[in-house]
């Protein structure tokens, strides 16, 4: 199927669905690394923001490969960073390096970043 394509409300090409893919994560890709805001990104590349944030929720959503920004490592003086007082309801242990203790009350927002964080280290 061939469609119209509207990059901010002004340039239109006709391009398939495949081409169509193609050139939204091309542009994400090229996002991801580029220390730049989505908008941001939008403005200098004349996208459109809405319809970029739909490719890239869309591309996650497949779970297509996104290029994350590296964080860079800190030294660490101690391997314990938190005391916490009781036992951990749950211990999870990520390749014999780190080792992660999970109270009742933990927030699984915060854990999931700490788990992605460490699997790019």
């Amino acid at each position: 199927m061939t469609e119209t394509l509207q990059v901010h409300g002004s340039v239109e090409q006709s391009i398939s669905d495949d081409e169509r893919e193609q050139f939204w994560k091309s542009h994400i890709e090229s996002w991801s690394p580029s220390g730049l805001s989505q908008a941001e990104y939008c403005r200098r590349n004349d996208l459109n923001i809405p319809r970029f944030r739909y490719w890239k929720h869309r591309f996650r959503k497949e779970n297509l490969p996104l290029d994350f920004v590296q964080i860079p490592s800190v030294p660490v003086k101690s391997t314990r960073l938190f005391q916490h007082t009781g036992n951990p309801s749950l211990r999870i242990i990520m390749n014999s390096e780190f080792t992660i203790e999970v109270q009742d009350d933990f927030s699984p927002v915060v854990l999931e970043k700490v788990i992605l964080t460490l699997k790019g280290m």
